[in-house]
């Protein structure tokens, strides 16, 4: 039954009448008999409510008259009460507004009298220029005459109270007369320190306006003589006697303070408010004489001395006040700071020169950069820093974007006429190899070097203009190229090591490999080829090896990382390009004409052969990091570099060296390797062409049968991921689709699917060097960001190193 309780909760039933699986097959019974209680319940509800509608009856009759009766009887009672008690608290009232008016009577002539003794008493005071004893009674004046001004429509309190201004009129020129007085002949005048500043000081300082009053006096009294010699239009006030309007305020300074100062209550900081005085008048002053003489091309030299002058008086003023007084004149320079900056080109101009006859090449124990590169930046550094401290607290965004643009001008420069002549072009010939590449290191070094400090240089102006995303994206717009320029250096100097000395290198060894006798193949030992190989890569003096000569003069490790990463995928790439050039058929095609230089077995053992090498390869490969800076995650990582170079090498001789007789056992090598029975039907051909296969075309209609009768849903591995010169693969489709005999051509286009395809631009070089497999998670150079490497190539700072 289901529960009337307001806490009712359902689950519990429904737990208990579905509790389990088989219940489940009552449960139209279940919903038969909750639409029955349903309905039930609506039934009960409905008699209750026409129940809860029906009027009641009055039991019996309410008496409203008698009800009525006594409320007017209530109301006459309370009006009666009330007008006895108001007789009875008049008087009362009456009493307390008398006392009221007597107590405020008392005390306004109270106050009165005191306001009466206060003027007589400073009246009298005044009169005999007792400034101490006035301080008392004018106070008392000043604050009580504020209290009777509610009473100036009264004629003889408005006679009194204009008698009290008057006075006070008269005290305030007298102490503005002491205070002239006093500033004039200091310590010399008839009035000592108590009468100035516990007289006169404290007499003004009862109102705000009053004191205010006296200290522009002291101001435009000390200040005076200065406005009237330096004044703009004469020549006193130009910028060329700028040194002397400060010479001249430092003596009105110091004289204030030696002989003056100790008549002036301390907390009136009248120091500090001259100070900011003649801090302001300067600053209007100079932005007239800066916008009408840079107008008139006024020299730089000028413009330079009166800001030199200007930030000198600066430090003077900030050390003489403990650095409390943060005022500035020299923001009045900031819209012509470009001037300033253009002026640094006569610097870096000298510098450039300089550099022009400078030793290119570092002394010994140093790092290994260009010495005028680092030169350079300390010299950016002072720049920077001397802006800085122009700028402080000023306009920040056009100087910023000012000092980039001349930065990268002068950064071009150095590029251009310093670095640039140090890389090698194309069409020079070699002839000291030992020269050039200590001179390309040397360069990659430097380019790196300034590149990442390039990088400092930006973050450094950006940081400055932290907030203003606008004019942070124009700085890194302004940098960008110019960063990009150096990093061109940089693989240009990678590429020449790589290209034109190290491949040249390994060209010997290529000869040995085409003139080695592959016809007579005996699989006993390592080919000669491969040990010459291992001669250039280990020699028996580390010191004779060219490649470690490179490795080890790079100022940063990643670079050798990844000059290794570089020459291990040339050695794999034209390894493997050789194996190519030596079995692939030659032209024409798909004609029993056309013999092949090598029998399927020939090339069987060839594969065999270069099995062996390859292992040796492996081992050299991998004694190549030993010669490196330690770094258990470099070596590591180089070694997987070069297991997976191998691997890759190795897989791509199984297919080769695995024998077409019986078929079956090629088919599951091919499957195996390959990673799919879905043959690409290019790479299918271009395996079989490298076997030694002749051209017989029911030959290889059988085979190709073969591999069409197995079937995998795997996704197979691209060409690229079996052999690295994936070019000479479309070179051989290429030729292949071009063959014009008939039934070859039936077969090629209607069995195998393969379409005349045009001609791929190919050159061996270029491929080794461009198309370089990229595993290492360390950067390629030409894609290297800067953004994240902090340290320069010396382990140190250059830029922000001091000196």
């Amino acid at each position: 039954m289901i529960s009337e309780s307001l806490d009712y909760d359902p689950l519990d039933d429904l737990t208990k009448i579905f509790g389990s699986t088989a219940s489940l097959t009552e449960i139209d019974s279940v919903l038969k008999l909750t639409e029955q209680y349903k309905l039930t319940l609506e039934n009960g509800l409905r008699e209750s409510s026409s129940k809860a509608n029906e009027p009641e009856q009055l039991q019996e009759e309410y008496d409203f008259d008698t009800l009525f009766e006594t409320i007017a009887k209530t109301k006459e009672m309370s009006n009666t009460t009330e007008a006895n008690i108001a007789e009875l608290t008049r008087d009362i009232s009456h009493l307390d507004n008398a006392k009221k008016n007597i107590t405020k009577s008392m005390t306004c002539f109270e106050n009165l009298k005191m306001l009466s003794d206060a003027y007589v008493s400073a009246k009298k005071c005044l009169e005999s220029e007792d400034y101490v004893g006035l301080c008392g009674p004018f106070k008392v004046m000043h604050s009580l005459s504020v209290s009777f001004q509610e009473y100036k429509a009264l004629d003889e309190f408005c006679k009194f109270l204009n008698q009290i201004n008057r006075l006070e009129s008269d005290t305030l020129q007298a102490c503005e007369r002491v205070t002239k007085e006093v500033l004039k002949d200091g310590e010399n005048s008839k009035y000592d320190y108590d009468t100035m500043k516990s007289g006169v000081c404290s007499i003004v300082a009862a109102d705000e306006r009053y004191k205010e009053r006296i200290v522009q006096l002291c101001l435009d009294s000390l200040l005076y003589e200065i406005k009237e010699i330096f004044q703009v239009d004469d020549e006193a006030g130009s910028l060329e006697n700028l040194s002397r309007r400060y010479i001249f305020f430092k003596k009105v300074l110091n004289n204030f303070q030696s002989n003056t100062s100790n008549y002036f209550p301390a907390d009136w900081e009248i120091p500090l408010r001259l100070t900011d005085s003649f801090f302001s008048m300067t600053s209007n002053d100079l932005k007239i004489l800066l916008k009408r003489d840079l107008s008139d091309n006024t020299s730089i030299d000028l413009f330079m001395q009166a800001l030199q002058t200007t930030l000198e008086f600066e430090k003077y003023i900030s050390v003489k006040f403990s650095h409390k007084y943060e005022g500035k004149i020299s923001t009045c320079f900031e819209p012509y700071l470009k001037f300033w900056v253009r002026h640094q080109d006569t610097t870096l101009n000298a510098k450039i020169l300089t550099y022009l006859n400078e030793q290119k090449l570092p002394a010994e124990n140093e790092s290994l950069v260009v010495p005028s590169s680092a030169d350079l930046f300390r010299t950016y550094r002072s720049i920077l820093s001397q802006t800085f401290s122009l700028i402080e607290g000023g306009n920040k965004s056009s100087i910023m974007i000012e000092l980039a643009q001349f930065f990268v001008k002068w950064l071009n420069e150095y590029h251009q006429k310093i670095l640039n002549p140090l890389l090698l072009p194309d069409n020079t010939a070699i002839s000291d190899r030992d020269e050039v590449l200590k001179y390309t290191v040397l360069l990659i070094n430097t380019a790196d070097y300034c590149a990442i400090t390039i990088d400092q240089l930006q973050e450094k102006l950006s940081e400055y203009l932290e907030g203003d995303d606008d004019n942070i994206d124009k700085v890194v717009k302004i940098f960008d190229p110019i960063k990009q320029k150096y990093m061109n250096l940089v693989a240009g100097g990678i590429n020449l090591l790589l290209n034109r000395i190290i491949n040249k290198e390994f060209e010997f060894v290529w000869r040995e490999f085409v003139n080695t006798n592959w016809s007579n193949t005996m699989v006993e030992d390592y080919s000669r080829y491969v040990t010459t190989l291992q001669n250039i890569l280990q020699p028996d003096d580390i010191n004779n090896s060219t490649l470690y000569k490179i490795l080890s003069q790079f100022n940063r490790d990643v670079y050798s990382w990844n000059f290794l990463d570089r020459t291990i995928d040339s050695i794999t790439i034209s390894f493997e390009a050789q194996i190519i050039k030596l079995l692939k058929p030659s032209l024409p095609y798909c004609t029993l004409n056309s013999k092949r230089q090598f029998e399927v077995k020939q090339v069987i053992n060839i594969s065999e052969q270069l099995l062996l090498d390859v292992e040796l390869l492996r081992k050299v490969l991998r004694s190549l990091p030993e010669n490196l800076p330690h770094s258990d995650i470099s070596a590591k990582r180089i070694t997987t570099h070069i297991d997976s170079n191998m691997d890759k090498l190795t897989q791509f001789l199984k297919l080769l060296v695995s024998p077409l007789d019986p078929d079956t056992t090629y088919l599951e090598t091919y499957h195996a390797i390959t990673k799919s029975k879905n043959t690409d039907p290019n790479f299918w051909s271009f395996i079989l062409a490298l076997k030694g296969i002749p051209w017989d075309l029911a030959l290889w209609k059988r085979i190709w049968s073969e591999f069409q009768q197995s079937h995998d849903e795997n996704t197979p591995l691209s060409s690229s991921e079996i052999i690295f010169n994936v070019r000479e693969l479309q070179n051989f489709i290429h030729n292949l689709s071009r063959v014009v005999e008939p039934t070859w051509k039936n077969f090629i286009t209607n069995e195998l699917k393969i379409y005349e395809v045009p001609r791929p631009g190919f050159s061996t070089n270029k491929q080794i060097v461009r198309n370089t497999p990229s595993r290492s998670s360390s950067p390629k150079v030409p894609a290297h960001k800067l953004n994240d490497i902090k340290q320069l190539v010396s382990n140190s700072s250059f830029f922000f190193k001091k000196g």
